[in-house]
C-alpha cells in the first residue's frame, strides 16, 4: 500500500530500501501491537525486532506515536481499499441482507486487524484535538463508501431522518465493535468470549432497530 510521506509527518524515504525499511518496522509495530507488547516497547526494541536500527527510525519517524500515526493512516488507506472492493459486488438489494453480510465482513477483518484496534485506543483518536486533520478527512471518506453501500436502501429505513441515522448508527457500531474487540477478546481463540456469531446478532439487531427497519424478529 502506498503512503502519503506529506501527510504522515515522515521523510521521504530517497529509495526503495527506506521505503522497505520503512514498511517492514511498520509491520513489527503492527505484530508488536497483536502481541501486546507495543505499549511497553522502547524504539530500540521496535527496531531490533524489525531488524533495522534507531538510525532508520528517526530517518522516517519522529516519534513512537508518529509510528502509530503511520500505522493508523495505512489502515485507513486499506479499509477504504477494501469498502470500495466490497461495493462492486453484486450485493443483496434488501436493506437486512445487506447489512447482515457487511456486518459479518466488518467484524472479521476487524479480528484480524485487533492490533490496529488496539493503536487506535493507545493514540486515544477518541480525542478529536488529537487526530491529525488528513486522518480525520480519510475517516470522513471511508464513512462515506460505508453510507454509499446503503444508498439503494434508504427507503426500507424508517428514521425520521434516515441520512443522519445512518451515520450515527455506522459510527456507534464501529465504537462498539471495537471495544468488543479490544476488552473482550472476541476470537475463534477465546471460546469463554462473546463469539462471532454473538457479536454479530447483538451488532445487526442494534442497526436496525436504530434505524427502525420492519423486519422478522427471531
Amino acid at each position: 500500500m502506498n503512503l502519503n510521506p506529506e501527510s504522515l509527518k515522515i521523510s521521504k524515504p530517497k529509495q526503495a530500501r527506506s521505503k522497505k525499511t520503512m514498511e517492514n518496522i511498520l509491520d513489527t509495530a503492527q505484530q508488536m501491537l497483536i502481541d501486546r507488547t507495543f505499549d511497553k516497547a522502547s524504539i530500540q526494541e521496535i527496531v531490533k525486532k524489525a531488524n533495522s536500527s534507531v538510525g532508520s527510525f528517526y530517518s522516517l519517524f519522529k516519534t513512537k506515536n508518529n509510528l502509530l500515526e503511520c500505522l493508523l493512516d495505512r489502515y485507513q488507506d486499506w479499509l477504504i481499499e477494501i469498502v470500495q472492493e466490497y461495493s462492486k459486488q453484486d450485493l443483496p438489494k434488501d436493506i437486512v441482507s445487506r447489512a447482515t453480510l457487511f456486518i459479518k465482513e466488518y467484524i472479521k477483518v476487524n479480528q484480524q486487524e485487533s492490533g490496529m484496534l488496539r493503536a487506535r485506543y493507545i493514540y486515544n483518536v477518541t480525542k478529536l484535538k488529537s487526530i491529525p486533520e488528513t486522518r480525520l478527512k480519510k475517516n470522513e471518506l471511508y464513512q462515506q463508501e460505508i453510507e454509499r453501500l446503503f444508498e439503494p436502501c434508504m427507503h426500507e429505513i424508517n428514521h425520521p431522518n434516515p441520512k443522519k441515522a445512518l451515520t450515527f448508527i455506522l459510527i456507534l457500531l464501529d465504537i462498539f465493535i471495537g471495544e468488543k474487540i479490544i476488552f473482550e477478546e472476541v476470537s475463534n481463540k477465546n471460546k469463554d468470549a462473546l463469539n462471532h456469531q454473538e457479536l454479530h446478532d447483538e451488532c445487526l439487531r442494534l442497526f436496525l432497530n436504530y434505524l427502525e427497519i420492519n423486519y422478522e424478529k427471531e
